[in-house]
């Protein structure tokens, strides 16, 4: 059955966006390794991806394919601004290319690798893929559990790992996961009062 989409709504927008910034800035503040600050600029692409073909008439399918191609185009930038190696853009992506066919090699032949930027790279694409999928399931189909615990375990796992000095991130995307589900639930709540014919006024958003 087809789903509708929900009305633009800004404030859940934006509650989504902080929440998912949020959960970023922890991996980056555990500073596990180096070049960890492009994580925003992937979670901030991802959140704009996520939000454009949420509103467009693009199919489940062919959005999350042009999100592929989006999100490879963008990560592959701000990861090439890490590599030493090779002056021209075209140099770094080929650097890129053989420290990745190193790693593979090094997987498949049980092999250990040590080298950071493979790291960045996973962490980058899972930056890129949380925040789309962010974006989209709130503002596409309004599926709020599928927006807040991706992003919740991603921070909860960091701060097991990393300690107690990122509390302070963890409460803040507790606080703000808790006012998306009420959000949510507005929502939801408007959605079935329009097609009951039930009549309320739009201060009940604010309200709840």
């Amino acid at each position: 059955m087809k789903q509708t989409r929900i009305e633009i709504d800004w404030v859940y927008f934006i509650a989504v966006a902080a929440m998912v910034t949020i959960s970023f800035w922890a991996v980056i503040a555990a500073d596990w390794t180096e070049g960890l600050q492009i994580l925003w600029a992937l979670s901030f692409g991802g959140l704009m991806a996520g939000l454009a073909l949420a509103y467009s008439h693009f199919s489940p399918w062919l959005a999350h394919c042009f999100s592929l191609v989006y999100g490879s185009g963008w990560g592959l930038y701000w990861i090439s601004l890490l590599v030493e190696e090779g002056g021209t853009f075209r140099e770094r992506v080929l650097a890129i290319d053989r420290r990745l066919s190193v790693w593979l090699w090094q997987v498949t032949h049980n092999e250990v690798s040590r080298d950071s930027l493979i790291f960045v790279v996973l962490l980058a694409a899972l930056a890129w893929c949380l925040s789309y999928l962010a974006a989209w399931y709130s503002q596409r189909f309004n599926h709020v559990w599928r927006v807040v615990l991706p992003s919740g375990l991603l921070i909860f796992v960091n701060v097991y790992y990393a300690g107690s000095s990122l509390n302070l991130y963890l409460g803040l995307y507790l606080l703000l996961a808790f006012l998306i589900v009420a959000r949510s639930y507005a929502l939801s709540q408007e959605k079935d009062w329009r097609q009951e014919f039930v009549g309320y006024t739009m201060d009940f958003r604010f309200d709840l």
